[in-house]
């Protein structure tokens, strides 16, 4: 990954600002830059409930809004299997 690579992803990033817990988006590009880059490389990638345990999370918003940014990530085009990972 060269330095243009990682200014294109913040840069792609930053054109997409998600609140806390509401991070579909970035999750999901940054997951899809791990496993285009480092492939097999790749032992493990935990996301979401595999990440932090539900009764560890504090102040996450109502499902209306956390759908309402799930759908605005996959509008805009993430990969799905990562997203159903992040529900």
């Amino acid at each position: 990954m060269t330095a243009n690579d990682l200014v294109s992803l913040r840069r792609d990033l930053h054109r997409k600002p998600e609140p806390a817990w509401r991070e579909f988006y970035t999750t999901a590009r940054i997951v899809d830059e791990l496993e285009s880059r480092l492939g097999d490389e790749l032992a493990e990638l935990h996301v979401g409930p595999e990440a932090i345990a539900a009764e560890h999370r504090m102040a996450v918003p109502d499902d209306a809004d956390l759908t309402h940014w799930y759908e605005r990530a996959r509008e805009a085009g993430v990969d799905q299997t990562v997203l159903e990972r992040l529900e």
